[in-house]
């Protein structure tokens, strides 16, 4: 039988995702059907036995695209690969990682290295003897859609069990492995109807009720329902870790408009007032997947 030869890379990310990925026993299970033939976090995969590769069937990308070796080898890998799946919610949107784009690369720099002096050059010598370059800090991140041409996306921080069993399986067709219905279809505290007239923040009083209803931001009207609101259920509002639905252009722009809709009129200075970063909040998985997606720098 041929093995469906399979590569894995985690560019700006936490490699959560992939470790989902491996921590299924049916992947195993399926082992006989597949060869891992690149995967830096599981073998001694360098970039030249990556270049010697001549096909591989299916790629999975996780994180977002920051330095310019994540550019390098996903046009490496895409150029290989008869199919590419950005895996997660980094890849797909950008993730949190993507909030450094709320800053410059100078600030960035700045607040983890100090100074100047500290950061670290381009080419710099180690112990004497070994010169080495760094890759280049690009000024945004971006999503690995904006790099190469992705065929499928699996959102999720990480994905769930079951969309990560379809792509064992390869029972997909479909351009988005993602629930059609939002957190809301299967979270336990269903309204009817929700207006808000106040704002409290989480750690406020939770009277049991729907989140927004006692006007605690939650994401879930937003959010595909693949987690099974497991959040929720614990008494956490939705985050929307799953980023937004194929057909929402912006999830922080649908948010706005879906406040509007349901609270009074003196919702938007408390909101402002109690989130003094709401825009961090709102973004925090698809800044780099939204309309204004980056600092605006001055010319």
């Amino acid at each position: 039988m041929k093995k469906i030869r399979l590569a894995f890379y985690t560019a700006s990310g936490c490699s959560g995702c992939i470790l989902s990925f491996f921590d299924l026993e049916e992947f195993f299970l399926s082992s006989e059907r597949f060869s891992v033939v690149w995967a830096p976090m599981f073998t001694n995969s360098k970039l030249e036995d990556l270049e010697k590769i001549e096909r591989i069937d299916l790629t999975f990308i996780e994180g977002s695209i920051r330095l310019s070796e994540h550019e390098e080898i996903v046009k490496i890998l895409r150029e290989k690969s008869e199919k590419v799946v950005a895996l997660g919610t980094c890849a797909v949107f950008g993730g949190v990682p993507g909030l450094s784009n709320f800053y410059s690369d100078e600030e960035i720099l700045s607040d983890v290295f100090d100074s100047d002096e500290n950061a670290p050059k381009p080419r710099t010598l180690l112990d004497g003897k070994y010169e080495l370059t760094l890759p280049e800090f690009k000024d945004e991140m971006k999503r690995v859609e904006e790099v190469i041409e992705v065929d499928h996306f699996v959102p999720g921080c990480p994905p769930s069990k079951n969309q990560l069993l379809k792509i064992i399986d390869f029972d997909f067709e479909e351009r988005w492995i993602v629930e059609k219905t939002s957190v809301c279809s299967v979270c336990p505290r269903k309204v009817e109807e929700i207006k808000v007239s106040a704002v409290k923040r989480a750690f406020e009083k939770d009277d049991g009720r729907c989140f927004l209803l006692q006007g605690i931001l939650c994401f879930g009207p937003l959010t595909p329902g693949n987690c099974e609101a497991a959040c929720i259920k614990v008494n956490v509002p939705c985050r929307g870790c799953y980023g937004s639905f194929p057909n929402v252009r912006d999830f922080g722009a649908k948010f706005v408009d879906l406040i509007s809709s349901i609270a009074e009129k003196n919702i938007a200075e408390e909101l402002s007032r109690k989130y003094p970063s709401l825009a961090r909040v709102i973004y925090a998985y698809t800044l780099p997947a939204a309309i204004i997606n980056k600092k605006v720098r001055k010319g």
